[in-house]
């Protein structure tokens, strides 16, 4: 890497530390909400590939390639410049990570206040 990429990088970095900031906050918001909220999901219905299927090694592998392909395409996007789209991606799964995690809590609440 060339010293003028490596300072365009940072520069890059500097003027968007803001919301790289914000992202960071809400993974680790829906990170400790999910948590907190584990116990309630803890039934072989809601696992991905039901009571043993973590432990089967096609599904394990599965679940690689399809971090493989989402890797690859999220590199191919930095590269073509198209910021935009991986910031929409990650604001759809952190929308996907709070819908699922504020989902008992939602019921909590209606159930507290009768509705």
């Amino acid at each position: 890497m060339a010293q003028g990429e490596s300072s365009s990088v940072l520069e890059k970095m500097q003027q968007q530390w803001a919301s790289m900031a914000g992202m960071a906050g809400m993974f680790v918001g829906t990170i400790l909400l999910g948590l907190s909220i584990q116990p309630i999901y803890d039934v072989p219905e809601a696992r991905a590939f039901g009571e043993e299927g973590a432990t089967k090694a096609g599904n394990v592998i599965l679940e690689m390639f399809f971090i493989l392909i989402f890797t690859v395409v999220i590199i191919w996007l930095a590269r073509k410049g198209l910021d935009f789209i991986i910031k929409g991606i990650v604001m759809v799964a952190l929308w996907f990570s709070m819908f699922y995690a504020l989902a008992p809590y939602v019921e909590l609440f209606w159930i507290m206040i009768r509705i």
